[in-house]
């Protein structure tokens, strides 16, 4: 393996790695210093911002770093994830007024539910660094936003006693990351100029060929969220509570083999485009024994 994917796989599995245990941290970290009550009101949201992030992402990701030919333009990928993210947000308004929740919980889903937003957000920004083969940057942003949702849960409540104002506090911090830094360092890879969206397909071409991986991802998504939303629903926020305690360190599992593979998904795509099949089968070994390490681990 070349040097630089070294480098990707090491600092992307690690920052993200980081970034997703920070984030399962979140329900223990309100736990112990909200108590279980406010933990099941977490729960709701985090229920609700999966569903919503997961359709925001629209399976995008993979599709985006693949398309070596060029087949849709950057501004194209970029365009189409403010209408995903716009759909996404409403998406979030829908249910949190649908259901009968206090204004608590409708400000704790609106806030964490644009806080894992800008994930889905800052996803089409790391593409163009993955196309670039920067992965270890978008692993360095992903352990410097997962350390600064840990510092923002654990002052922010310490400090305000508040669920609202920490989720605020959660959601503006990683709102002015993206926009401070991983939005800078992703134009230089990506071309967003008027020049550049004159060729390709369109938006509209472009969400149509992606739907099969967005029906996907969301069902896959909804599968695991169902049970959480019926449990709040019948027996009440504080068993739900209990539920997502235990739920996390599978998560954490699940995230942890998502993230070792990203880093190859440009690379194989370019090794079977050139049709080299002995690199192409090096990468997978490599693979193979990561996930093995993380099974052990597990």
């Amino acid at each position: 393996m070349e040097k630089q994917l070294r480098k990707n796989l090491l600092f992307n599995t690690a920052g993200s790695l980081l970034f997703y245990l920070c984030q399962a941290a979140i329900n223990l970290l309100v736990v112990a210093l909200a108590g279980i009550e406010a933990g099941g009101v977490l729960g709701v949201a985090m229920t609700a911002a999966n569903v919503c992030v997961s359709f925001a992402s629209y399976g995008m990701r993979t599709f985006q770093v693949s398309d070596l030919a060029g087949s849709y333009t950057d501004r194209t990928y970029l365009r189409s994830r403010y209408l995903t993210l716009a759909a996404a947000v409403l998406g979030c308004l829908v249910f949190a007024f649908a259901n009968r929740y206090s204004a608590q919980q409708r400000w704790v889903i609106l806030l964490f539910t644009g806080y894992r937003l800008i994930e889905s957000w800052s996803d089409v920004w790391h593409g163009y660094l993955q196309k670039a083969e920067r992965m270890d940057l978008v692993g360095i942003s992903f352990g410097v936003r997962g350390l600064a949702t840990a510092v923002c849960v654990t002052a922010g409540l310490w400090l305000t006693k508040s669920l609202v104002l920490t989720m605020g506090a959660l959601f503006l911090a990683n709102a002015l990351y993206v926009l401070a830094v991983d939005i800078p360092l992703a134009r230089r890879y990506a071309c967003l100029g008027p020049v550049c969206g004159r060729a390709g397909g369109s938006v509209k071409a472009l969400l149509l060929e992606c739907l099969p991986l967005a029906v996907y991802a969301s069902l896959n998504t909804a599968i695991g969220s169902a049970p959480r939303y019926y449990c709040e629903r019948l027996l009440g926020g504080e068993a739900l509570g209990c539920f997502n305690s235990v739920f996390v360190p599978v998560l954490v599992l699940q995230v942890g083999a998502v993230y070792l593979f990203v880093p190859f998904i440009t690379r194989f795509s370019r090794l079977w485009s050139q049709k080299d099949r002995a690199g192409f089968w090096a990468g997978l070994r490599w693979l193979l024994s990561g996930l093995a390490v993380l099974w052990a681990a597990g």
